[in-house]
């Protein structure tokens, strides 16, 4: 009987450890899961934020009071890299903005 009760207490210890490790298991791949999310995300944010500033850009570089304003903000060497962005609208933004900055300003063209 002392027998039984001691493989009834090993395989209990047993089941202990591996729920324990396929918890531990689940865990660590909820946390990949959750890293991954995170860096798909921070490049998403990241895109949005070109996305936006070639477009602000573009509608400010429309008015000619703001030309100079951009122009003194360094404004073309901001956009000659998004000129070459792997988006597609980043770069048609990109070169509006240019353009429109170009169209009011001989110094900038």
């Amino acid at each position: 009987f002392l027998y039984f009760i001691e493989v009834l207490n090993l395989l209990t210890a047993s089941f202990t450890i591996l729920n324990t490790y396929s918890s531990i298991c689940f865990l660590l791949q909820e946390l990949h899961i959750m890293s991954n999310r995170q860096i798909i995300q921070t490049f998403d944010e990241y895109q949005k934020a070109r996305v936006k500033f070639v477009q602000t850009v573009a509608d400010l570089a429309s008015k000619p009071a703001h030309v100079e304003s951009l122009q003194q903000a360094g404004v073309m060497q901001l956009l000659r890299p998004l000129l070459l962005d792997s988006v597609p609208s980043v770069q048609q933004s990109a070169a509006l903005a240019l353009g429109r900055l170009a169209n009011y300003s001989e110094e900038l063209a």
